[in-house]
């Protein structure tokens, strides 16, 4: 993934978790089939998702009125 002028839009961020989360996690994202790292990632974005769509809806019943 590369932007404008060829710089990589990938960013890298590091978080401290208990080792049990760690656990729990890793054991999930096994039983899913899924990198540890893609596991994480669906967590996060998540929410931004739900909120974005949200917004959506509320422009569009907004245009509709």
């Amino acid at each position: 993934m590369y932007g404008k002028g060829g710089e990589s839009l990938r960013k890298q961020l590091t978080v401290r978790i208990p080792k049990t989360l760690h656990a729990e996690l890793l054991e999930e994202a096994k039983r899913e089939g899924v990198s540890l790292n893609q596991l994480c990632l669906f967590k996060l974005s998540r929410p931004a998702n739900w909120y974005r769509q949200r917004a959506i809806e509320t422009e569009e019943r907004k245009e509709v009125n």
